[in-house]
């Protein structure tokens, strides 16, 4: 294995995908796979109970490659437009501190 090799999955790993089925995971799943981790690391006290819930049954969902396909179409646009959300609130946050 080549050391950009190594590199790469280090990358992906830390970003909350997997190496092994990056290929073949469609880019919406992708996206959506790496909102909801970066939502669940960074963000995670601005989440409640049910959108937790939702974020972490839907990273199990990718993780196993026999429920990919199951990964309903609206789940991922409540994982997508939950991190629009998000981001909005952290937008208007550091909008206030700045303003200070």
């Amino acid at each position: 294995m080549k050391a950009t090799d190594i590199q790469t999955d280090k990358w992906l790993k830390s970003n909350g995908l997997n190496p092994n089925t990056f290929c073949d995971t469609p880019l919406n799943l992708v996206q959506a796979q790496k909102t909801a981790h970066n939502l669940l690391k960074h963000h995670s006290a601005l989440l409640t109970a049910d959108e937790t819930k939702l974020l972490k049954t839907f990273l199990f969902q990718l993780r196993q490659k026999c429920l990919i396909k199951k990964v309903l179409i609206a789940n991922l646009y409540r994982v997508m437009n939950l991190g629009t959300k998000i981001n909005r609130e952290v937008f208007k946050q550091l909008k206030a501190l700045n303003k200070r």
